[in-house]
C-alpha cells in the first residue's frame, strides 16, 4: 500500500463528543487505490471519511480554505510517516472570509423558502437548515478570527452575544439529533410541524430565513422540478432537491444514497446535468409518469 496519512478531526476529538457527533476521519494519499481501499475499510467501521491527495490539500491551503484551518485547529494525526500532512497544516496561513462568502451563506436559505408539508419533508428541511446555519456561523466566526467549528460551540457564542435566547439555543441544538436520524434513515423520531415553526422563528431572528411557507407535496414537487431545470440553481441545491424528491417518492436508489452520504462525490456527479436529469426521469417512471423529465433522454433504471 502506498504512503498515506490519517487524522481524526472535528467533534470526534472534542470534549463534547457524543452519540450524535460524526466520527470524522481524514485520509490523504497520492494513490487513489489506497484512498479507496482505506475509505471502504473505515466506513465499514462507522467513520465519516474524507479523502484527499496531498496536492489537493495543498491547493486548498493556498486558497485559504477554512477546511484546512479546521484541520489545523481541530485534528489529531494518527499516521503521517513522511510528515506531509503535518507540513501542510503547519504552514497553513489563516485567512478571513470575504464579504461575498458571508453573503452567499445567507442566500443559501433562499432555496428553503418552500417546505414540503410531509414528515420526510420536515426532516429534510432540518438537515438542510443544519448545513446552512453551521456554514454561516463558521464563516462569521472566521470573520472574527475565532475559527470555531463545533456546532455546539458556535451556538454557545450566539447565546453569549444575545443573538438567541435559551429556548432558541435548545431548538437549534436539537438539529444535531434530527440530522443524525435523517442521514441514518431513522424515521421513528421525525420532527413535528410545530418544531419546524419554532426553527423558522429562530432563522427569522438571525435574518437567515426568507418568507417561508408550507406547501403540499404536489405543489412542492412542481417547484423543485422547476428549480432543478433552472440553470440558476447550483449543483448542491439540485442535489438536495433531487434528494427530497426521491425520498418522498418512497423509492430507494442505492447510487443516490451513496452520493448523498459523500459530499466529495456529489460535487463531481451533480455537475453532470445529464446525470441529474436521469435520476429525476427514473423517479418519475417509478411514479408512473409517462412524460420523461427530459424529452431527449430515455429511461435507464439505476
Amino acid at each position: 500500500m502506498k504512503s498515506f496519512s490519517i487524522a481524526i478531526f472535528g467533534s470526534f476529538i472534542s470534549p463534547n463528543f457524543d452519540k450524535y457527533s460524526d466520527k470524522d476521519l481524514l485520509i490523504v494519499s497520492d494513490s487513489y487505490l489506497t484512498l479507496n481501499n482505506l475509505k471502504e475499510k473505515y466506513e465499514s467501521k462507522g467513520y465519516s471519511v474524507s479523502t484527499y491527495t496531498y496536492k489537493k490539500l495543498q491547493y486548498l491551503s493556498e486558497k485559504g480554505s477554512l477546511f484546512i484551518q479546521h484541520l489545523k485547529k481541530e485534528s489529531l494525526i494518527l499516521r503521517d510517516k513522511k510528515g506531509l500532512l503535518n507540513a501542510i497544516l503547519k504552514n497553513h496561513i489563516e485567512t478571513i472570509p470575504s464579504n461575498e462568502q458571508v453573503k452567499e451563506s445567507v442566500e443559501y436559505f433562499d432555496f428553503l423558502k418552500i417546505i414540503p408539508n410531509t414528515a420526510i419533508g420536515y426532516a429534510w428541511f432540518c438537515d438542510c437548515f443544519y448545513v446552512g446555519i453551521r456554514n454561516h456561523l463558521i464563516l462569521k466566526s472566521a470573520s472574527n478570527k475565532s475559527y470555531k467549528f463545533s456546532f455546539l460551540n458556535l451556538l454557545t457564542d450566539l447565546k453569549k452575544s444575545n443573538e438567541i435566547n435559551n429556548d432558541d439555543f435548545e431548538t437549534l441544538r436539537q438539529l444535531r439529533v434530527l440530522k443524525k436520524n435523517y442521514r441514518e434513515r431513522v424515521y421513528e423520531e421525525l420532527p413535528s410541524k410545530d418544531y419546524i415553526k419554532s426553527l423558522i422563528k429562530v432563522g427569522e431572528k438571525l435574518n437567515l430565513v426568507p418568507n417561508t411557507k408550507f406547501d403540499n407535496q404536489k405543489n412542492f414537487n412542481n417547484y423543485l422540478l422547476k428549480k432543478i431545470r433552472s440553470s440558476d440553481t447550483n449543483h448542491y441545491f439540485k442535489l438536495r432537491l433531487v434528494e427530497v424528491y426521491y425520498l418522498q417518492s418512497g423509492h430507494r436508489f442505492a447510487e443516490l444514497d451513496k452520493i448523498i452520504c459523500n459530499p466529495q462525490l456529489y460535487a463531481m456527479k451533480f455537475k453532470n446535468e445529464e446525470f441529474v436529469y436521469r435520476l429525476v426521469n427514473n423517479i418519475q417512471q417509478k411514479n408512473g409518469t409517462k412524460q420523461p423529465f427530459c424529452k431527449n433522454m430515455e429511461y435507464v433504471l439505476i
